[in-house]
């Protein structure tokens, strides 16, 4: 049983401080399974309570309607109202189900009180369930409320009531609401905060920002002038569970002024199935060392937690009285795909030569998810959806490293998507020759040797393609390089003229040279000298 205190004079506070939650971006999803039965009833003096509308609350056709609980409060009677929210079908232990609803009231108002039921029919009670609860407050002011039930139940009682001083108080019920797991966009329906120990000053501020698919905007988590102990918390939830081995995925920064490696490990990701505790992992030890520039330049960093447990429930839990740590800020909490694997992870390098592409390959680690290739790590730009990608040709600076990205969503359209994982690609340097433009030879001879001087990157061998030459002229592929000199075959039908050939040379790494011209003249053999005998 979970019990909420709706009051006037207090709400607003409330949902300033531990209970703010914010965030649903939609309803009636087509997956998701609506209670489809009720009973309802009133407690008290006959008249103090009523149930307005009752079948509203079961109609998944229309759910901006809803079913109205009201109770009161009087001199001489008071009373409240009941309705319990019946499902098709029976959920196991440790389910949550999701209530939508909205409480008013004139002075001080009721308390709402839920409890989950077995075997509960239209025309049945069932037997109560134990069961723990949480609440969240939605954007446009309402209430949800988180259910699970300890054992297999069917059915949620939500009861209203009556006003602890004079008045009257409603709860309007518009729905209640279970979503099997699936693997789509995983939206965020609200957000709460809280803290435990003392903190003058401290709290969150902005909570929605961390949850409205906008990677600029950010919650700050804040421990005030003074901390003992504090642990400052902010907790986003879900509407359905996790697949097994998906990820927690957080995207936060710090002001660079703030940046000591060891704050990372009083950050803690708490991830809970209902109120259940099932993984938890620091930030600092999903920390990648080479991406740290990011942070202390104040730019955000992404990490992704993933879960052989399945969870409902992503927490960030921040113990700034320890470390000191005054403002965190949390840009984006999602739940997304685990990240990829590749076969070649950074600081590991893939080679290709100057001026070629290369092809790089991952694998989806969570099944049924989409790979996006970016060429930054925070935003940039998307290069393709996929895998393989084949880069453009790699024109950094000869030797030097060029690095793409790549990360897990469930489709295309769905805006969460993992850490992105760093590819890197070495540009290895081409090889080149000073050759001599220029050889000459006479006709009949059968070879020349045309001289080169200064190599670079250490070629080992060459390859000659002759061009607008007779077919009798032989192209040489993979030739060893001697040194100071490259010796050309010629046939020696080759009749006068100037034959022309392109040269490129090869280094052990495969790379090749750019072309080099070069030119054979053949001359005409000097006559015989004419000996006259005297």
């Amino acid at each position: 049983m979970y019990s909420i205190l709706f009051r006037s004079s207090i709400f607003k506070a409330l949902a300033l401080c531990l209970l703010l939650l914010f965030g649903v971006r939609g309803e009636g999803y087509g997956q998701r399974v609506y209670a489809d039965a009720q009973r309802n009833g009133t407690t008290g003096t006959v008249g103090s309570g009523s149930v307005t509308n009752p079948t509203f609350s079961i109609d998944a056709s229309n759910l901006s309607n809803f079913t109205r609980l009201s109770a009161s409060s009087a001199v001489l009677a008071s009373g409240g109202a009941w309705q319990q929210l019946i499902f098709d079908r029976t959920f196991a232990g440790n389910t949550t189900i999701y209530i939508k609803l909205n409480v008013a009231s004139s002075l001080l108002g009721g308390s709402v009180t839920l409890k989950t039921y077995s075997g509960s029919t239209a025309n049945t009670d069932g037997n109560e369930v134990a069961s723990s609860s949480n609440s969240f407050t939605a954007i446009d002011g309402t209430t949800y409320l988180a259910v699970t039930g300890n054992i297999s139940f069917n059915a949620v009682r939500v009861t209203l009531s009556a006003p602890a001083l004079l008045g009257s108080s409603t709860a309007d019920i518009y729905y209640a609401f279970y979503e099997p797991v699936n693997k789509r966009c995983a939206d965020v329906l609200g957000v709460s905060v809280g803290g435990t120990g003392i903190s003058l000053g401290g709290g969150v501020s902005n909570p929605l920002n961390a949850v409205d698919n906008n990677l600029t905007t950010y919650s700050s988590l804040t421990g005030g002038l003074l901390g003992l102990g504090y642990t400052i918390t902010q907790t986003a939830y879900f509407s359905n569970l996790s697949n097994p081995g998906d990820a927690a995925t957080i995207t936060f920064s710090l002001p660079s002024s703030l940046l000591q490696l060891s704050l990372f490990n009083n950050v803690t990701i708490n991830l809970y199935s209902g109120n259940t505790l099932v993984n938890t992992g620091t930030i600092g030890s999903l920390l990648s060392l080479d991406l740290l520039g990011l942070l202390r330049s104040g730019q955000r960093y992404t990490v992704s937690l993933s879960s052989t447990p399945v969870f409902d429930r992503i927490e960030i839990a921040v113990a700034t009285g320890v470390s000191l740590l005054t403002d965190f800020r949390i840009h984006e909490i999602q739940r997304t795909p685990a990240k990829p694997t590749v076969p070649i992870a950074y600081p590991q390098a893939q080679a290709v030569c100057y001026g070629q592409t290369a092809t790089l390959t991952a694998a989806p680690t969570s099944s049924g998810s989409v790979l996006r290739w970016y060429n930054q790590v925070n935003d940039g730009t998307l290069l393709q959806e996929g895998s393989p990608y084949i880069t453009p040709p790699i024109t950094v600076a000869e030797g030097d490293t060029a690095f793409f990205y790549v990360a897990a969503a469930w489709n295309s359209a769905c805006p969460a998507e993992s850490e992105r994982v760093k590819v890197a690609v070495v540009a290895n340097s081409l090889p080149s020759i000073t050759l001599s433009p220029l050889a000459s030879m006479c006709q009949g001879e059968t070879s020349v040797s045309i001289a080169y001087t200064t190599t670079t990157n250490s070629p080992t061998s060459y390859s000659i393609t002759w061009t607008d030459s007779p077919t009798d002229f032989i192209n040489v592929v993979n030739q060893m390089l001697t040194p100071n000199s490259i010796n050309l075959s010629i046939p020696g039908s080759a009749a006068i003229g100037t034959y022309s050939g392109i040269l490129k040379v090869k280094s052990a790494n495969g790379c090749v040279s750019s072309e080099i011209s070069f030119s054979v003249e053949i001359h005409p053999k000097p006559s015989p000298p004419h000996i006259t005998a005297n």
